[in-house]
């Protein structure tokens, strides 16, 4: 079965349990919106663009290239291209998350630049840096899942 590509600015809720709202679609960087519903999972896939995300609102469990992680409001990631990842929300409460696909982009647009610029800070980082604040900075400390 094909999706058709829901129209910049609308919502898509043709897949059960999850609502898409696209916002940019240019030069190599793709923003979307997406908001799932608790005890939803956003099945398994994989893509050829990098993947940047940072979580706006509930929590969930992430699983990237066989790493799980819970991850919560707040948080941000990365994944690198073609590997496959999955997202189960919690039980309890609505998530709402940004996620950014960035290709690699031709042409000389502002936008090109910023994909391209994300791509080289990117190659610095692996799956397991849970929060990425750019480059050069630090990463956040984080309380363990526990407390």
């Amino acid at each position: 079965m094909v999706r058709r590509r829901p129209r910049l600015g609308e919502w898509d809720d043709s897949v059960p349990g999850m609502r898409r709202k696209p916002i940019v679609h240019r030069d190599g960087i793709e923003m979307t919106v997406y908001r799932l519903e608790p005890s939803s999972l956003f099945p398994a896939h994989s893509h050829p663009e990098a993947q940047f995300a940072y979580l706006v609102s509930g929590g969930g469990v992430q699983r990237v290239d066989g790493i799980v992680r819970r991850v919560r409001a707040g948080d941000a990631w990365y994944i690198p291209p073609s590997s496959p990842h999955e997202f189960e929300t919690d039980p309890r409460g609505t998530v709402m998350v940004i996620n950014v696909l960035v290709s690699q982009p031709g042409g000389t647009s502002p936008q090109a630049a910023v994909a391209q610029r994300l791509l080289a800070e990117a190659a610095t980082l692996s799956i397991s840096d849970t929060a990425y604040d750019g480059p050069n900075r630090p990463k956040r400390a984080r309380a363990s899942a526990s407390t």
